[in-house]
């Protein structure tokens, strides 16, 4: 939770943002989107292929927008290149939305939504007025956030049901590996290690 402090004070340091916000919300974002589309077109039946595609299409919007406001408002030059962190986490959520069995890629990407929601819901009921983060912080708060979360994670848990023990249990994994993947995102970015 020690990132999550950084955006809850009132003095956030810029560079923690200037990094979080110049990675995450650039390459990476791509690579999400990416990742929720090949599950779209994989999914094995129709409400999980609109469910992901739409998950896709207004995460990206969303983010994106954010993302450009914040580079204009705080004067951040995006990053030139993803950080080590951010490129094993990219590759890692490509590698499975395309490869792993279906229950396993949705599994890997769920951490980053659920993560967030979490996270957000923390900060803003914990956040200072004014907090210049607020927009970022109100994203991952937002109720519709939320909702997709819930749905994301009810999707998760029918397919983990209909999974042999063996997947059920490279479901499990794969999500606590993403998980590190943020924690590793978090400590990268804050130099929180």
């Amino acid at each position: 939770m020690a990132g999550n402090r950084r955006y809850i004070q009132k003095n956030t340091e810029l560079q923690f943002c200037n990094e979080t916000l110049g990675r995450d919300t650039g390459p990476y974002l791509q690579q999400d989107n990416e990742a929720l589309e090949i599950l779209a077109c994989r999914s094995p039946n129709e409400e999980y292929g609109v469910f992901f595609s739409r998950l896709a299409k207004d995460g990206i919007e969303i983010e994106k927008t954010m993302h450009d406001e914040y580079l204009d408002y705080f004067q951040i030059e995006e990053a030139g290149e993803q950080s080590p962190a951010f490129s094993a986490y990219g590759s890692f959520i490509l590698k499975h939305a395309s490869l792993s069995p279906y229950p396993v890629a949705t599994a890997a990407l769920l951490p980053c939504f659920w993560i967030y929601s979490e996270t957000g819901m923390v900060i803003v009921n914990n956040s200072v007025k004014n907090n210049k983060y607020k927009k970022f912080i109100n994203t991952y708060s937002d109720e519709e956030f939320y909702n997709y979360v819930i749905h994301y994670v009810s999707i998760v848990e029918e397919l983990g049901m209909e999974a042999s023990p063996d997947l059920q249990k490279k479901m499990k994994d794969v999500f606590i590996r993403a998980a590190e993947f943020e924690l590793a995102v978090f400590e990268e970015s804050g130099d929180l290690s």
